[in-house]
């Protein structure tokens, strides 16, 4: 049923949404039992899907690893939306940022583009980042973290004009990101290594090992 667990967003009706790239499914999951409901899409032409968002009319874009292109799911049509030469392996990270934009990390393009929903149009183009894989955005808005795979590091990327991404600190492959109740900033890592939260408040980030498993991998 569920095949490489990929993207879990919550969707425009309270459920979770998880993508199941090996069988070019998405399931929908009760948000509070974790109970199984459906499977709400299932076409080959999703061709290894990795990433979902929905845009603030309910629609889905979807990050086609195998077909390197951003599909959109509305009304119960399945279209194209966004192919570009830089598209090579969109991962989990894809998500809409607070500028209203859609972020689109690209694994193998080693590049993170950021493109106008309402145009399709690439506004900007960072390709500075060892295979990007996650994007998270601050609480405050002002930036977003950035974990590239194969440069085992998280970046952080400032929100205004002109800014380049910074080397925030050192993680091995980083596939997860998200922020603990208590504001540190939880970071994953694909090789079965320990789970870390990362205290950024002070001059230097200070990491606390939480956890490690090799059914992390």
């Amino acid at each position: 049923l569920l095949a490489g667990a990929q993207a879990l967003r919550m969707g425009p009706d309270g459920l979770l949404y998880v993508v199941s790239e090996e069988n070019d499914r998405i399931l929908r999951f009760d948000a509070d039992s974790l109970e199984f409901l459906d499977v709400w899409l299932e076409d080959a032409r999703l061709a290894k899907p990795t990433a979902l968002a929905f845009d603030p009319d309910g629609a889905a874009c979807i990050g086609s690893y195998a077909g390197d292109r951003v599909l959109r799911y509305a009304d119960g049509e399945l279209s194209v939306f966004l192919e570009d030469p830089a598209l090579d392996g969109i991962d989990a990270g894809m998500a809409f940022g607070p500028d209203g934009h859609l972020w689109v990390p690209a694994f193998g393009g080693h590049a993170v583009l950021v493109v106008d929903p309402a145009t399709a149009e690439v506004v900007r183009r960072i390709t500075t980042l060892a295979s990007p894989r996650m994007l998270l955005w601050t609480p405050e808005e002002d930036a977003v973290l950035i974990g590239a795979w194969a440069g085992d590091a998280v970046h952080r990327l400032a929100r205004r004009p002109g800014a380049t991404p910074e080397l925030l600190f050192a993680r091995a492959r980083p596939s997860g990101l998200a922020w603990l109740p208590d504001g540190r900033l939880l970071t994953i890592s694909d090789t079965g290594g320990p789970i870390h939260a990362v205290d950024l408040s002070g001059p230097e980030p200070v990491a606390e090992r939480l956890a490690e498993d090799e059914r992390l991998a």
